[in-house]
């Protein structure tokens, strides 16, 4: 994303000239130069302009490699957080049913149910970050 301002500011000396000074910024996220420039550029230095555009099109390739990878790394971490709350959820529904076949039925059910219910709690907060 690009972003230009310019600035102009005019004043009488104490001559009476009139002085002007102009200030021009540039933002921008990208090496690439504003058109106007990369014309001035090529007058002061004519291979200048095909090295920007050069750097341009390797700092394109290597932000779309760094979004590809940023994007596997993300579905990889909630892949592997369905795995672990699966897991969690198995083994708490698993541990009540063994408390619950060896006499505690009430424990059984209370360890089950606070284990879907943490998950739940989780699932639920996440979206509040």
């Amino acid at each position: 994303m690009a972003k230009q301002q310019e600035v102009k500011i005019a004043q009488r000396d104490h001559s009476g000239k009139e002085a002007a000074l102009a200030v021009r910024s540039n933002e921008s996220d990208a090496p690439l130069l504003p058109v106007d420039e990369m014309e001035r550029l090529d007058k002061f230095c004519p291979d200048a302009n095909s090295l920007i555009i050069e750097q341009t099109k390797i700092e394109a390739d290597w932000r779309r490699k760094e979004i590809s990878d940023n994007n596997q790394r993300t579905f990889r971490e909630r892949r592997l957080g369905q795995i672990c709350a699966l897991l969690i959820g198995l083994a708490g529904i698993i541990g009540g049913s063994v408390v619950a076949v060896f006499g505690s039925a009430a424990a059984g059910g209370t360890i089950a149910t606070a284990s879907i219910a943490t998950l739940a709690v989780a699932f639920l907060r996440q979206g509040k970050k």
